[in-house]
């Protein structure tokens, strides 16, 4: 790749990054409600979700047009963990009032974040939001090699619910054919967007593709299903409460509150900005010991600690209530 060794690329670069962040500040504080309701916007927080997708696009195509950097490579990788965050949040909640808008959105996030929306709609809300990491929920955490939390546990998870889910989504896919299913149309159009994308940036430079888009995109997906894996390990599945762990930390305000997993899945249609409000109102049903106050501590404990120290290592509610 080219590298930044000249006055008018760093230029280029330092204005288009500058454009960026102009672009936020003003969403975030000049833009006013004026402008969210011509754009028929839903709520005015999701400003922060076209600040991170716009973050997103504008950090591969700084790269590729100018050349690697460590620090926006970073930041790419983290960008792709909130496309999937919000990806999630637009599958429960439009991002628009407009359905037309809406549509746009969930073909272009499918198409940057390599996750079909038809996908995303049935193997997380029509089957993990209905039977709660259950007996007959496909990626309930303790189907894969008994009731477990540990580092390794969370790296094979997201392959293991990703070799489970394929057939199923398969199998819905081809029985729909000959009646043009909604789920059979809807996934054939984003599958065969995905590869035009993909075939086109292959095709222009296929060393760039694999590291600025591919990669992000797999980084991405991993976190997307290995987050079931921090959210549900460990938990009572036969509990109305106790099914899910929270986070209520730092994590919330950088990945749209996603740690609000209980709230979550008590009102699965409210805005992700509700989330810390709904939490408020009912954590006391919650066991305390699956409300962690950080995100990263818990997984420097859970997954490293505990490796050396005993204490540090998970305790299964669904074992302590089994009979």
């Amino acid at each position: 790749m080219v590298p930044l060794n000249s006055a008018g690329a760093r230029v280029g670069v330092s204005g288009f990054m500058d454009a960026k962040v102009l672009v936020c500040l003003w969403f975030w504080f000049g833009g006013g409600c004026d402008f969210v309701e011509w754009l028929s916007l839903r709520n005015i927080r999701d400003v922060q979700s076209l600040a991170y997708m716009l973050l997103y696009v504008g950090l591969i195509v700084t790269q590729w047009l100018w050349g690697f950097s460590v620090w926006q490579y970073v930041a790419l990788l983290f960008f792709s963990i909130g496309m999937q965050v919000i990806h999630h949040n637009h599958i429960h909640l439009g991002i628009w009032r407009n359905q037309n808008l809406n549509r746009t959105t969930s073909l272009f996030i499918g198409a940057t974040t390599a996750v079909p929306s038809a996908m995303m709609i049935g193997g997380h809300v029509k089957n993990h939001h209905v039977h709660q990491h259950g007996p007959e929920d496909h990626t309930s955490t303790w189907k894969f090699g008994g009731d477990h939390n540990h580092l390794a546990g969370y790296l094979l998870h997201p392959f293991q619910a990703f070799l489970t889910l394929i057939p199923i989504f398969w199998r819905e896919f081809r029985d729909g054919l000959p009646q043009r299913s909604k789920f059979s149309r809807h996934i054939l159009l984003e599958v065969v967007l995905l590869f035009a994308v993909w075939l086109v940036l292959a095709l222009a430079d296929w060393r760039k593709f694999l590291l600025l888009v591919l990669v992000p995109q797999l980084f991405g997906l991993h976190w997307l299903l290995g987050s079931n894996y921090f959210q549900h390990a460990h938990c009572d599945d036969e509990s109305d409460a106790n099914y899910a762990r929270n986070f209520v930390g730092l994590v919330n305000a950088i990945w749209l509150n996603i740690g609000f997993h209980t709230a979550h899945h008590d009102h699965p249609g409210a805005h992700w900005s509700r989330l810390k409000e709904l939490h408020e109102a009912s954590r006391d049903k919650v066991d305390q010991r699956l409300i962690e106050k950080s995100f990263f501590g818990y997984v420097v404990r859970t997954f490293f600690l505990s490796i050396f120290f005993e204490s540090c290592r998970s305790r299964s509610l669904r074992q302590a209530t089994s009979p």
